[in-house]
């Protein structure tokens, strides 16, 4: 029999469970998740303590299970932002996918008439939802961030990202196609990051 372990990082909690090729439950873990408010619009979670809860969720998984792992499946909150060095530390806490705190630079966008090839090229809907947005506003409004990306040393991603970075040592940097198609980053048409709209972005 294989089993498969399925990692569920969410906003209030993170759940894993191992299912067989039939799709039956054998052992599932759960940890709860916070977020903080420190302004209002402004929603965030410690990038770092996400990690842990995944890391106490498997734990308890796994702790009385016995078969042999086939593989490992990631899903997670898909426009969260999470900003983390080459040696794996968050430069600031992750933004949640629930935050406002961009909406004055999707104001900036529409009015500069990029609303239409956003839409065109990624597909999506100019909106603070969109975890580009909330790295635009990082880059222009927090000095660890604009120093970190100015750089090079600047590690950009949405939760999975963060959690295969970890959980790898740094040695997988990676992402999907379906997580990246909500940072409003992706060209959907070349399946690539759309370098023109990125350095329009000043990212």
């Amino acid at each position: 029999m294989n089993y498969v372990l399925a990692i569920d990082q969410g906003t209030s909690g993170t759940k894993a469970l191992v299912f067989d090729s039939v799709g039956q439950v054998h052992a599932r873990g759960f940890a709860p998740v916070a977020c903080t408010t420190p302004r209002t619009g402004f929603v965030e979670q410690d990038a770092n303590a996400l990690y842990a809860f995944v890391l106490k969720a498997v734990g308890e998984c796994l702790r009385d299970f016995k078969g042999e792992l086939a593989g490992v499946g990631i899903s997670n909150q898909r426009e969260t932002v999470v900003l983390w060095n080459a040696q794996g530390e968050p430069i600031v806490p992750a933004v949640s996918w629930q935050c406002q705190r961009s909406l004055a630079i999707c104001d900036r966008l529409k009015r500069d008439g990029f609303a239409p090839l956003i839409a065109q090229k990624m597909g999506l809907l100019t909106d603070p939802y969109f975890s580009g947005t909330k790295l635009i506003w990082l880059n222009e409004n927090d000095e660890r961030v604009r120093h970190a990306i100015a750089s090079g040393e600047a590690h950009f991603g949405t939760v999975d990202s963060w959690l295969l970075y970890r959980l790898t040592k740094g040695a997988s940097y990676r992402t999907d196609v379906t997580n990246a198609s909500r940072t409003m980053l992706l060209n959907l048409g070349a399946r690539e990051w759309d370098r023109e709209l990125i350095e329009t972005f000043g990212l």
